[in-house]
């Protein structure tokens, strides 16, 4: 009875499929018959299969020759995975658009791709060379050196050739290459540690237990990944490499990061020390969205085979790569106040955390992703349709999958002019987006509601957390709790020396607001600055009363949202404060704050490619003066 029920609803979807995204219909691909759908389908089917072959190959206990270890639920998932992918292209890539590629890479010429690599040589040699000079004269480590070094002259190179008079590198381009030579010299400095950003063991565990999606893998290496302080069996030393109690002194010598790399890669060797059996629930967890693209690196590691140290800095890759192609497809996208995109994309703590193990970045990159297509939709003189309204959900649901308690900002889809959208389908836009809020907020109520408010809490917060006994003190005096949340954002969160220690606080390396405030507070009023007089038309018709306030209440509601997750899964009962609300929660705020508030019809107006090359210089000096100071300068010989 299940196989037929199965058939049936397979022949319903090809059915659906070949009405909705292939009768009569030009796409991608050219001109699409009834034959195609097969086609289509069974590249979902080909896809899914090639995926588990390299899952079991990158397995030291399974082989992809033993039908027994062949997993049905994962086949099922990356069919699905394919299928999505599938629909979404044909819908949503150009007419032609392959076309258009062959056609662009015959327009390639040979010489362009020989002085091409030239100049990457010169690149490289070059950078040796400072990389040489700085490990002599200051006892750096010579590969950190070299790194930082080739991540200052690809800066610098940026920087010029976005300047040049009549050049045609756009903000984004530029954004992309200093993000991703940023991140990738963080990552080949120290590949493989723990204790670098907050809960990166946590975060790792999750993200290697969806690379696996069935039957994970743990070998000893993983274990000391996903255990602060944890000396397993063949190891000698812990993976944080003493940087726990805090010391904004310590350094790091060359020999011991290589100790690490050696066992760790050994401890990999040996094989798995605990297997899991099944799918683990926690892989189909809302949250877990988060980790696909460092799930998708360590994949991507095991099957290639490589050591330990490079499949885990092929994580963290994976999470940059992710981060920088989001936020550079967002500045593109949006109308306005590119200039202060780029910026708030290369904010020294949000780009340390897309180079670790950490979902903020996709709640970060992908909640900025939502607000471009949102902000086109606006600024765009077509009627809002499904198929132009669709992206704008899509891309908040993704965004708000690792921290849902985000999910106020869902009400900026509230701010679409009235006349975009035909009056008989108001109705539907406004449940959808209601729907939209519910689905989200239920993703986190849930496990409240089924652990009769929330458990015994966060292990982490101490012993005297309850969640469940919080949860009746707070609803015992509601007035109090509501003025305690007032007194403990205005009178500490909020106030200018603590927003600026989300700037530049790159975790347990340290934060540069504590050794030069004024450093850091002058970020806040970089980043104000370029809120006033990065403007045009397109930003000038954001600006009205009613979206300020709007996106004040929404502020409002999420920052209230935010205190009281923490108050009841973080905090001591009763307690006259609020534990673990770090200043870095305030990051995904800044982009609507200075899109609706700090917003003005009459204000400066300056050149706006001259505003992004200075935007892009100022922020990627930022960059290197937070790196070197806080890691680079402490990675000795």
């Amino acid at each position: 009875m299940a196989i037929l029920i199965a058939f049936i609803l397979i022949a319903l979807s090809l059915a659906s499929v070949y009405h909705n995204f292939i009768q009569g219909r030009k796409t991608c691909l050219g001109q699409l018959g009834c034959r195609s759908l097969f086609y289509l389908f069974g590249t979902c089917i080909v896809l899914a299969v090639a995926m588990e072959i390299g899952t079991l190959v990158g397995a030291a206990t399974k082989s992809p020759f033993v039908l027994g270890d062949w997993s049905v639920q994962r086949l099922g998932m990356f069919a699905c995975i394919a299928y999505l992918i599938e629909m979404l292209s044909l819908e949503y890539l150009p007419v032609g658009f392959f076309a258009r590629f062959k056609e662009r890479c015959k327009r390639i010429e040979k010489k362009s791709l020989v002085r091409a690599m030239l100049y990457a040589l010169g690149v490289a040699f070059g950078s040796a060379g400072a990389g040489f000079l700085v490990s002599y004269f200051l006892g750096i480590a010579f590969l950190p050196a070299t790194a930082f070094s080739l991540l200052s002259i690809v800066t610098v190179l940026v920087l010029v050739c976005i300047c040049k008079r009549g050049s045609h590198l756009r903000i984004e381009t530029g954004f992309l290459i200093v993000a991703l030579s940023a991140g990738i010299a963080f990552v080949v400095a120290v590949p493989a540690s723990n204790l670098f950003s907050w809960d990166d063991e946590v975060h790792y565990g999750n993200a290697l237990r969806l690379s696996y999606i069935s039957d994970p893998e743990f070998t000893s290496s993983d274990l000391m990944m996903t255990q602060l302080f944890s000396v397993e069996g063949g190891h000698s030393i812990d993976a944080s490499m003493g940087r726990w109690p805090l010391n904004f002194d310590l350094t790091w010598p060359e020999d011991q990061i290589d100790h690490l790399n050696g066992e760790l890669d050994a401890g990999f060797e040996r094989g798995p020390v605990q297997v899991g059996e099944g799918v683990d629930l926690s892989v189909l967890n809302y949250t877990m969205v988060g980790y696909i693209p460092s799930a998708m690196g360590l994949w991507l590691g095991r099957l290639l085979g490589l050591p330990f140290h490079m499949i885990f800095a092929l994580g963290r890759i994976a999470n940059l790569l992710s981060y920088c192609l989001v936020c550079y497809a967002a500045i593109r996208i949006i109308p306005c106040k590119k200039a202060l995109l780029c910026a708030l994309a290369l904010i020294p703590t949000s780009l340390f955390m897309a180079s670790n193990y950490a979902y903020d970045p996709w709640l970060i990159s992908f909640g900025f992703l939502s607000i471009a297509l949102l902000v086109r939709e606006f600024a765009s003189p077509k009627p809002l349709t499904v198929r132009s309204a669709f992206p704008i959900f899509l891309a908040f649901l993704l965004a708000l999958g690792p921290k849902a308690v985000y999910f106020p900002f869902i009400g900026l889809m509230y701010l679409m002019p009235r006349k975009k959208i035909a009056p008989e389908k108001r109705r539907v836009y406004y449940f959808a987006v209601v729907a939209l809020g519910i689905i989200v907020v239920l993703t986190f109520l849930a496990p409240l509601i089924a652990t009769n408010g929330g458990g015994s809490g966060d292990p982490r917060g101490g012993a005297d957390v309850n969640s469940s006994l919080q949860l009746k003190h707070v609803l015992a005096d509601p007035a109090g709790y509501l003025l305690l949340v007032i007194r403990f954002l205005f009178l500490g969160y909020l106030i200018p020396v603590n927003v600026a220690t989300a700037m530049v606080n790159l975790a347990y390396l340290g934060d540069l607001s504590i050794s030069c405030l004024p450093f850091a507070l002058g970020i806040l009023v970089y980043l104000a600055g370029l809120m006033l007089v990065d403007t045009n038309d397109a930003s000038r018709a954001l600006s009205s009363v009613g979206s300020k306030a709007w996106t004040l209440f929404l502020f409002s509601v999420a920052l209230f949202g935010i205190c009281t997750a923490l108050y009841l899964s973080f905090t001591p009962v009763g307690a006259d404060g609020i534990a673990g609300v770090q200043s870095r929660y305030l990051l995904p705020f800044l982009l609507p704050l200075g899109l609706f508030v700090l917003n003005f019809k009459k204000g400066f107006s300056v050149n706006e490619r001259a505003c992004g090359a200075t935007a892009l210089a100022v922020s990627s000096t930022l960059v290197l003066v937070t790196w070197w100071c806080l890691l680079f300068s402490r990675l000795i010989v």
